[in-house]
């Protein structure tokens, strides 16, 4: 059960109990950069233990990164992570309230000690900033900030019914205007933080301080560990890239099936690929999905195309209308992205090769470069492959099979310990005491119905309520 995530449980409801659990955590945690984009810096931040006089292991620091590891001098071993015999004993915890790991098994309400801060600034106009990591970090408004998070956790609600979502678990946002508050923060990552983000920090305390109406915006979520992007993980197992590339179409789908929303940004460092032994029956990966950013709900009649190809197993053409350019961002349908970006999902978009050198005339139009160059620079988008069909219809089969087991292993587990472990579907109970998003925005999640499903149906039941439930989604959908 190592390698599974699914969502957190937040511990309390109460904003300001939120901030106070944030900030215990950020009190007690070794902060290292993840990556820099074009609108938030990202961090990782690691829950650190101090291990008691009697154990094995002790606490260390790293002479080259100034990180926390932890060493067991009699095993001859070491681990960025923490240890099972640390971690698996709570009164060790630094922190009195604590997030709790949502997984289909054993490892449920555990301990999270790994998460991940995405920091932007926020500005009704558009600012730049100079010297975050070497790069430059762009404004976002706080509309938009509010939107991508209301629509992630969205998202997330409505893939968590068996614990494995599609997008990672939001635990805490905000938007800070108050420069004290900010301040506070950003001295609590920079004095917690590795050496080759300290300067960053404090270069973006120093603008938002020198700008007057900019704010911070924080954004905290579950760590997706051990995972690569689908580009990362496909060049390291070439001989997997078909498996590996359909598994992220089959996310894409699945999105699309589950919430009617396409994440609109769907290049291959979007979409990641985590090791996961039990959300496919057969395979030993799994999908996730990040950066919500362009997200956009798919238009009714085109969401009931999707369906209906779905139905009839054709995915590929699925797939494609994901690429409309009714609603779909610009670079997702423009041919020079195909090759790099957007062409693993969208193919050919059933272009003749008519269509394709008409192209190609009017953008060496355009641009006065040759013809010649242009085809050069500009592959052909290649067509999806029977065998890319063949292979999402069998990943659809081999993610029910995967579901029923989940559901067979938490009813074990439940019959055990009732008190401990949830039965499957989770009921609404559940999900109002997780992170129910942003006030703002255009998407705001409300709380679920407590009084839909009952924890306490039996597994027999709960297959038969699940059946019926899931009749206009997958089972049904694949003519099973």
């Amino acid at each position: 059960m190592k390698n599974q995530r699914g969502g957190i449980i937040v511990p309390y409801q109460d904003s300001s109990r939120q901030k106070e659990t944030f900030m215990g955590y950020l009190s007690n945690s070794d902060i290292n950069k993840l990556s820099m984009g074009a609108y938030g810096l990202t961090l990782f931040s690691q829950l650190i233990i101090e291990p008691p006089d009697n154990s094995d292991w002790t606490l260390r620091i790293s002479d080259t990164t100034n990180s926390h590891f932890y060493a067991n001098t009699n095993k001859n071993e070491s681990s960025w992570e923490i240890p099972d015999t640390l971690i698996n004993d709570v009164t060790l915890l630094p922190i009195k309230d604590y997030y709790k790991k949502m997984v289909p098994g054993s490892d449920y309400g555990k301990p999270i000690y790994n998460l991940v801060m995405k920091l932007c600034v926020i500005s009704e106009t558009q600012v730049i900033t100079d010297n975050i990591l070497d790069n430059q970090l762009t404004s976002v408004t706080k509309n938009d900030f509010q939107n991508e998070i209301n629509i992630q956790t969205d998202i997330f609600f409505k893939t968590l019914e068996y614990l494995q979502p599609l997008t990672p678990g939001i635990v805490y946002a905000e938007i800070i205007d108050d420069i004290q508050q900010i301040e506070e923060i950003l001295v609590l990552i920079e004095n917690n933080g590795e050496n080759g983000i300290k300067i960053s920090v404090e270069n973006l305390l120093n603008f938002i301080k020198d700008n007057r109406g900019v704010g911070l915006g924080i954004i905290v979520m579950e760590l997706i560990s051990p995972g690569k992007t689908l580009f990362q993980i496909e060049s390291q197992n070439k001989n997997k890239r078909r498996l590996i590339r359909n598994i992220g179409r089959y996310g894409i789908l699945q999105l699309a099936l589950q919430t009617e929303y396409s994440q609109n940004d769907f290049h291959m460092g979007n979409i990641m690929i985590m090791k996961d032994t039990n959300y496919f029956n057969n395979y030993d990966y799994r999908p996730f999905i990040i950066d919500f950013g362009r997200a956009v709900k798919i238009p009714p009649n085109i969401m009931e195309t999707i369906r209906n190809l779905v139905k009839e197993d054709q995915y590929i053409e699925a797939l494609q209308y994901l690429c409309d350019n009714s609603f779909a961002y610009d670079a997702v349908h423009d041919i020079k992205y195909a090759e790099d970006y957007y062409g693993w999902i969208c193919g050919d978009y059933n272009m003749s090769g008519v269509d394709y050198n008409n192209y190609i005339d009017e953008a060496a139009k355009d641009t006065n470069t040759a013809v010649t160059i242009m085809k050069r620079d500009i592959p052909r988008p290649q067509p999806l492959t029977l065998c890319d069909q063949i292979l999402i219809k069998k990943l659809f089969s081999e993610r029910e099979k995967a579901i029923d087991s989940s559901i067979k292993r938490m009813n074990d587990l439940h019959s055990q310990e009732p008190d401990k472990y949830p039965l499957l579907p989770i009921s609404n109970q559940i999900k109002n005491k997780l992170y129910n998003g942003m006030i703002g925005g255009r998407k705001q999640r409300r709380k679920y119905n407590r009084n839909r499903l009952s924890n306490k149906v039996s597994y027999k039941n709960r297959k038969t309520v699940r059946g019926k439930k899931r009749a206009n989604k997958t089972r049904k959908t694949h003519k099973k």
